[in-house]
């Protein structure tokens, strides 16, 4: 890998694509300066979130292609070659293929193979005969059949992989990678499948460990060596095989040398997902925590003679928590998926963004000890808008591969504190209350 030439780049549709991994950088900007940066760095892998499986189908494909536009100028100025991970969600959620096909067009890479592997083995996802399945409640489970499945904006009902990639506009004829030819370690067998792909051919990955990801990457390394296009569609596991790392470092959670006192007692957990087990979750660490819960009405932010008014009062309500306590904002529970002139994505879009503005004014008044944002698309907003970071490193996981941490500059004097990004649909029902336990007993 250090002698390939090659840039990994994962982008990275929501925050939650480095659960996988840590002491790799992490950016919420592309501007050449801070690409060609990164590019120099060499890092195993290099992090760039988009935010756009929040967005949009058109602006989704207008962020992507300018991403990939801005990375194959910064790969070309530092001399490397540029090697591309479009990252989404694990039970299948997102612009696919529109966002494989922008990235590809804005880089100047004409595909060969699109290999899809949304494995993420350390929440139970993974692929098998051809299924994605899930791991939910002691049960595996194809994801057609799970509440992801069901979402107002991606959902889908094809059970295999390959009917999946079909249904979205694929190329009929679809290559599968067995487990088999995996397990015996078959590389030639995994190459003369990639050679003889043409077209942007989609490439079904059957794999169920790391091991077996590493005997697939190593074999397209070799495919791309000898001519090959191949760009990856890929969860979060896929992105730590290609990059060569292992088991990802527990993080500290406890705050920086220098920081203040008891500082842990004062933080703020962020709400923004909506599925089954983030709501359990939700009312799980409450009850162990006592965490003051203060709510932004969905319905009073879509209206725009009440919007800014209610914002500003929910931030003045949460500054006051934390002046005390451990404090939780969530968006209201119940998920409004109807409006006269927004489509669901768009209601979506509106209440994260008043969620964002929201917490900007709660960060510029009492700056919380720590963050939990729980949700991809939240942890995106107020990483990037609410307490605008541009760049950061993956400190290491609160739980072993499913919860990303970075340290941000949250605190007066700039001294950073935990960011917990805490995915919508990992974890059991405890592990939100294991995390904020950890944070403030810190």
């Amino acid at each position: 890998m250090e002698h390939d030439g090659a840039w990994l780049v994962a982008v990275d549709d929501d925050p939650t694509g480095c659960q996988s991994v840590s002491g790799v950088p992490l950016l919420t900007a592309w501007d050449h300066d801070t690409l060609v940066v990164a590019a120099r760095r060499r890092a195993p892998v290099t992090f760039v979130l988009t935010n756009s499986r929040s967005l949009p189908a058109d602006e989704a494909v207008a962020v992507n292609r300018e991403v990939g536009g801005a990375l194959a100028a910064a790969a070309a100025e530092v001399g490397v070659r540029l090697r591309l991970i479009s990252r989404s969600d694990s039970t299948l959620r997102g612009h696919y293929p529109a966002e494989v096909d922008a990235l590809v067009a804005g880089a100047g890479i004409v595909p060969d193979a699109v290999v899809l592997c949304p494995a993420f083995f350390e929440a139970g996802r993974f692929t098998a005969d051809g299924i994605h399945w899930v791991h939910l409640g002691g049960e595996l489970i194809p994801a057609c059949e799970t509440e992801f499945a069901r979402d107002a904006t991606f959902g889908f009902t094809e059970l295999t992989l390959a009917d999946w990639a079909r249904a979205r506009g694929a190329p009929p004829d679809v290559i599968d990678v067995g487990l088999a030819t995996l397990a015996r370690g078959d590389e030639h067998a995994v190459v003369a499948a990639l050679r003889a792909a043409r077209g942007g051919q989609a490439v079904v990955l059957n794999a169920t460990n790391y091991g077996q990801l590493a005997t697939f990457d190593a074999a397209a390394r070799r495919a791309e060596a000898a001519g090959t296009s191949i760009v990856y569609r890929t969860g979060p596991s896929y992105v730590r095989a290609a990059a060569g790392l292992g088991r990802p470092v527990v993080a500290d959670l406890g705050p920086a040398a220098g920081s203040a006192p008891g500082g842990g007692r004062h933080g703020l957990v962020v709400v923004g997902s909506h599925t089954a087990l983030t709501t359990a979750q939700m009312e799980a660490a409450v009850g162990a925590q006592g965490l003051d819960v203060i709510e932004l009405d969905a319905a009073a932010v879509l209206d725009p003679a009440r919007a800014d008014a209610h914002m500003a009062q929910v931030a003045a309500a949460v500054v006051a928590s934390l002046g005390q306590q451990a404090t939780l904002l969530r968006t209201s529970r119940v998920l409004i998926t109807e409006h006269p002139d927004l489509t669901p994505l768009e209601i979506s879009r509106r209440v994260a963004d008043a969620l964002t503005a929201t917490v900007r004014q709660v960060a510029s008044q009492a700056p919380p000890a720590w963050v939990v944002a729980k949700g991809g698309i939240t942890s995106h907003d107020l990483l990037a808008r609410a307490f605008g970071v541009r760049s950061a490193e993956v400190s290491g996981q609160a739980l072993p591969g499913i919860i990303p941490v970075l340290r941000i500059p949250l605190g007066p004097d700039g001294d950073l504190r935990p960011y917990v990004i805490f995915p919508g649909n990992v974890g059991d029902e405890r592990t939100l209350a294991q995390v904020v336990a950890r944070l403030v007993g810190a």
